[in-house]
């Protein structure tokens, strides 16, 4: 059977939220570490970000919104090296500022509790029908920032 490096987060050719999720994939049995290659343009080569990485994750580095990223995984193990296909995805313009003033604040916490009581679809990041942990995640982790 071949050995492949599947299950990526972000999904291949997938639209997302700026989030402060780990890029995450499945293990491979016997892989002794992961270099992780990451880049937005597919004319340099990616780079290395993450070296010889323990466990299948690392966390996503600052990304922009509106941006298409790429990103591979490399798995070593005592056979030899596996390479996963190049994956990407691009990044939407939902980073928690729900009242869209360009800063994360206090404002867009009182939106996201009141999107939670009379649900407003404009703050379901994720379109799932709930306003939940995802956006709640979206907004703390983006507290504070300023676009």
């Amino acid at each position: 059977s071949s050995t492949g490096i599947y299950g990526p987060f972000p999904a291949d050719k997938s639209s997302v939220a700026i989030t402060c999720r780990d890029f995450t994939w499945d293990p491979i049995p016997g892989a002794t570490g992961y270099d992780l290659f990451f880049g937005e343009d597919v004319i340099q080569p990616l780079e290395k970000i993450g070296d010889n990485l323990p466990s299948p994750s690392m966390p996503l580095p600052e990304l922009d919104r509106y941006t298409v990223y790429y990103w591979q995984v490399v798995a070593h193990t005592p056979s030899g090296d596996v390479n996963s296909p190049v994956w990407w995805f691009e990044t939407n313009g939902h980073y928690g500022d729900f009242d869209s003033d360009g800063d994360v604040d206090g404002t867009d916490l009182k939106v996201l509790s009141d999107a939670m009581i009379t649900f407003d679809p404009a703050v379901d990041v994720d379109s799932d029908g709930e306003i939940d942990a995802e956006e709640m995640d979206l907004f703390l982790c983006n507290f504070g920032r300023s676009d």
